[in-house]
């Protein structure tokens, strides 16, 4: 087991995913933020049990309210050197790049948290009670990016959310800047 976090674009019509993003060890603000809007949690595509093990959320509000997070962040964070800046950049392109791609739209984006869950170390009754814990995490994402980006003196620095703190104090391990576009776990 990788013990990931794995993103997808899911079309409800067809029923078909399409590999974005993955995260090593803990689920990163980006995850969170592209299935915040109309979040629900659901089964898992990866894995067979009882309980729901993912959480989707709609895509185009969620796929532009990035983009603008993403436009606003670059402002906001300051790079220790010029090679951690061009990471971002070139992170930052690629993201963009992907999410707007024309085979990686669809209705919903749905994330896979089962692995980060068993390195939490939940047993298995609990880990639905905790899908919904990152399903309200989700929105509230939203909500902080939403604000963040309404408020004309807001800084990233300031948010007193602990994904953005996390985030702010370590873009490279918690922002999940990241988009391979496949992943560990491939859909075909």
């Amino acid at each position: 087991m990788a013990n990931r976090s794995y993103l997808y674009t899911y079309d409800s019509n067809s029923d078909a995913y399409r590999d974005l993003s993955e995260w090593k060890t803990h689920i990163p603000l980006i995850h969170l933020l592209l299935v915040g809007f109309e979040t629900q949690t659901c089964e898992s595509a990866l894995w067979k049990v009882p309980y729901p093990l993912a959480i989707r959320g709609k895509a185009e509000p969620a796929r532009e309210l990035l983009k603008r997070f993403l436009e606003w962040i670059a402002t906001q964070l300051s790079f220790e050197d010029d090679a951690c800046k061009t990471r971002f950049d070139k992170e930052y392109q690629r993201t963009l790049t992907l999410l707007f791609q024309a085979d990686r739209q669809s209705d919903l984006y749905h994330l896979e948290i089962g692995e980060i869950l068993d390195l939490i170390g939940d047993p298995p009754e609990k880990e639905a009670e905790s899908v919904k814990m990152y399903a309200r995490d989700a929105r509230e994402v939203v909500t902080e990016v939403q604000h963040l980006l309404n408020t004309e003196s807001a800084t990233f620095a300031a948010s007193q959310n602990w994904y953005f703190q996390q985030a702010y104090q370590d873009w490279e391990k918690y922002l999940g800047l990241w988009f391979p576009g496949i992943l560990f776990f491939h859909f075909k």
